[in-house]
């Protein structure tokens, strides 16, 4: 078999699997109830509306879609602790999120993000940001006054020293995870 056609029926099966989790997830009889739902790699552009009626939700994995943003019901999601947006099309912080009163957790890794802002009145109770190998090249100084962020994941972005070397300095409170100072890619 040759290897164009073993890539084309990998990606085939692949989309079939993203399908197959959709419409579990669309059939699911309890959707209330749910406390972990898991929709990576199922080509969204848009999310179900369902999604909403996911009242008990803690964890959502969007990963490796098409989104490029996101509705403001899921904001209203009482428990939602962690969201993981990576591999998808942001190009910031989805601010439909941030009056999320549980989030805790947002991974952004891979989406084609060039400016951070993160102000201290949103995302209120962010303790954890992955924007590992995003297109970072400017950060905010706001970031330094958010009151529960405790740690974020800066590597493989275009940030120069003077960039990090402020930011260290004016959040000491944030372990900062960057690749300043190493001779890696």
């Amino acid at each position: 078999m040759s290897k164009k056609l073993v890539l084309i029926l990998a990606l085939f099966s692949t989309a079939l699997l993203g399908q197959k989790k959709l419409d579990r997830f669309l059939t699911h009889p309890a959707k209330a109830e749910l406390q972990k739902v898991d929709l990576s790699d199922c080509n969204l552009d848009s999310l179900p509306a369902e999604l909403a009626l996911c009242l008990q939700l803690k964890e959502l994995d969007l990963s490796d879609n098409n989104l490029s943003e996101i509705p403001s019901y899921l904001s209203a999601l009482p428990f939602l602790k962690e969201l993981n947006l990576q591999e998808n099309k942001f190009t910031g912080l989805p601010r439909s999120l941030a009056d999320a009163p549980a989030l805790e957790r947002l991974l952004l890794a891979q989406n084609p993000i060039t400016q951070l802002t993160l102000t201290a009145d949103a995302f209120s109770q962010l303790n954890y940001l992955d924007l590992w190998d995003c297109d970072i090249q400017e950060i905010d100084p706001s970031i330094c006054q958010h009151p529960q962020l405790k740690e974020i994941d800066l590597r493989r972005n275009f940030l120069g020293t003077r960039d990090l070397e402020w930011l260290f300095e004016c959040a000491p409170q944030i372990n900062i995870e960057s690749t300043w100072g190493c001779n890696c890619d």
